[in-house]
């Protein structure tokens, strides 16, 4: 299941590492990083087990949003991004 993650950190923390490194072990390393604050992650964790292991990465100041993915999107973005998209989310 693809999940979109997102987010607004304060610029007072600006701690990056630790959350890019708990979105990549949630996921084992399957997901896009397309914009800033932007990530598609492929994981079979439901979305409040995700939420629980990113929020220990982020101040009570920041801002997180995590929504599943339908096979129902439009923007643009990389070719890599649509197909990595189209295949995770199409069956």
């Amino acid at each position: 299941m693809v999940y979109l993650v997102t987010y607004d950190i304060s610029r007072a923390t600006g701690d990056y590492e630790n959350l890019y490194t708990a979105i990549k072990t949630i996921c084992n390393g399957d997901y896009q990083h397309p914009l800033e604050s932007v990530w598609l992650i492929n994981t079979s964790l439901p979305v409040a087990e995700v939420y629980s292991r990113i929020r220990p990465c982020i101040q009570d100041k920041d801002y997180l949003l995590i929504t599943k993915m339908t096979n129902v999107y439009y923007g643009w973005l990389s070719k890599s991004v649509w197909e990595w998209l189209k295949s995770k989310t199409l069956l």
